[in-house]
């Protein structure tokens, strides 16, 4: 809360959140307010929350637009896509494992993978 601090500190820890924390955020559009521990500092952040415009996720125009079933949207295709390119890096993962384990005769090494 910005009442608890000096506005020098303030704005570094801001800017080190901004810069660390929240720099993805911040890169899709995300923004900071100051609270000052005021009931009319509280109202404006509220005012600020139901007044901005949030942005549409592409599966709920796509479904609400395009009148599409959720598997025929680019959201969950992509999605799917993902989840597949995943599985087949860890299907790549446990061959490479069990062509070590058979070409190894050490416990230690049997042990460890």
């Amino acid at each position: 809360m910005w009442d608890d601090v000096g506005e020098e500190v303030g704005n570094e820890k801001l800017a080190e959140l901004q810069g660390s924390y929240w720099k993805g955020m911040v890169a899709r559009g995300s923004t900071t307010s100051r609270y000052w521990n005021t009931p009319e500092s509280a109202r404006t952040l509220l005012r600020q929350l139901v007044d901005g415009k949030q942005p549409e996720v592409r599966l709920q125009k796509e479904i609400g637009d395009k009148d599409m079933a959720s598997a025929e949207t680019e959201a969950v295709q992509e999605l799917q896509l993902r989840v597949d390119q995943a599985a087949a890096t860890q299907r790549q993962v446990l061959e490479s494992i069990h062509t070590l384990l058979a070409q190894t005769t050490d416990p230690t090494t049997t042990t460890d993978l």
